[in-house]
């Protein structure tokens, strides 16, 4: 195998290289939205498939999330939730899957999807190449915030 998958402590559900090969697709993902969208729309918004089960008050997070839709968005607009401080687990980000930033909702306007992804291919190549390992997509986003 080419590349290894991230954790010393692996959770072997998830910290493998398909799943990890998924989840740093996000990026793309967002960027062929972007590329062909159908609907016109300057803004984007990225959930998770699996996202509700983070939820404690479903039918209020629900509520919430359609109220967004009718809201309007700022541009320049890049908006991810994070779970932990500036910095915390810096020191082992190619390691263990470092929670700065949560994956699994994010919502930008065209540009920013366009940067991000210019920024995201430039980290993740590295990433690749110095380490020779895959690396959870929250932790490549770490790397772009911090440098």
């Amino acid at each position: 195998m080419l590349f290894r998958s991230v954790s010393q402590s692996r959770y072997a559900k998830k910290d493998t290289v398909e799943f990890m090969t998924i989840m740093n697709a996000k990026a793309e993902f967002m960027k062929r939205a972007k590329d062909i969208n159908p609907f016109n729309t300057n803004h984007f918004a990225w959930m998770d498939f699996s996202l509700g089960y983070v939820f404690k008050d479903h039918e209020n997070t629900y509520k919430y999330l359609q109220d967004i839709c009718h809201r309007p968005l700022q541009t320049p607009l890049y908006v991810v939730p994070g779970c932990w401080q500036k910095g915390m687990g810096i020191h082992y980000i190619d390691h263990a899957i470092n929670w700065r930033f949560c994956g699994g909702f994010y919502v930008a306007d065209k540009d920013s999807v366009e940067n991000f992804y210019n920024l995201y291919r430039t980290h993740y190549r590295r990433m690749l190449k110095d380490k020779k390992r895959i690396i959870w997509e929250t932790n490549i986003w770490t790397c772009i915030v911090t440098g």
